[in-house]
């Protein structure tokens, strides 16, 4: 489990404490005798060959390999729209997800959610006759009969199944990428689908893609 600070109810990473190595509280809870314990000694918190944040004008906090080397405050101000900064800002993967789509693709719809057959599909743009659809529930079924039924202008449906929880890789493994790294190819997949869209290039009434869900059929089917 990764250490965090000791006051109670806070989940920030833990810098300083009075010992060279054991990081006790945050900066935010620090007592006033504590000093900063990381920034002396090159381990696991630190930025590859550097102690310091990379930022040029932090000089409070460590680096973080996982920030590319900066301090979370100055990644976060400095990449906001980096994938990494959409997982560590929000508190639920659903909440990152609806920012990173609505950051990256204007008209996508989420505030007035759609159902068919009693299935929420979280996101979706109608452009021409076609539905793009993103659904956030690996195991839902939908009837599209109904969604043509309703809207007789819709013809073509295309639904990208994108899944942030565990899943089943093709080697039979439990697998659990980070968020950050499943939505730049979320983004790369809309972004696919909406260029055939245009290009009219979808042709069957439906099709679904599945991203990060797992192969075992008797899971996936719909």
């Amino acid at each position: 489990m990764p250490r965090v600070c000791k006051y109670i109810g806070c989940r920030e990473r833990p810098i300083y404490g009075t010992e060279i190595g054991y990081p006790m509280y945050c900066i935010e809870h620090k007592l006033d005798d504590m000093k900063n314990v990381l920034v002396r000694q090159e381990n696991k918190y630190s930025a590859p060959g550097s102690a310091k944040c990379s930022a040029k004008l932090c000089a409070e906090h460590p680096g973080n390999p996982r920030f590319k080397g900066y301090c979370t405050t100055c990644f976060l101000t400095m990449y906001p729209d980096d994938p990494l900064s959409f997982q560590s800002k929000y508190k639920t993967k659903e909440q990152a997800v609806c920012a990173f789509i609505q950051s990256r693709f204007d008209g996508v719809v989420h505030s007035a959610p759609l159902y068919i057959s009693g299935v929420r599909v979280d996101y979706y743009i109608v452009v021409a006759n076609s539905m793009l659809c993103i659904i956030t529930d690996p195991h839902c079924r939908i009837n599209f009969e109904e969604l043509f039924n309703k809207n007789g202008a819709i013809t073509r449906v295309i639904v990208i199944v994108f899944n942030y929880n565990k899943y089943v890789n093709e080697h039979g493994h439990n697998v659990n990428p980070m968020l950050y790294m499943r939505l730049p190819i979320l983004e790369d997949e809309i972004a696919k689908q909406m260029e055939r869209i245009v290009a009219k290039q979808n042709r069957e009434p439906v099709e679904i893609v599945r991203l990060f869900t797992s192969v075992n059929p008797s899971t996936n089917s719909q």
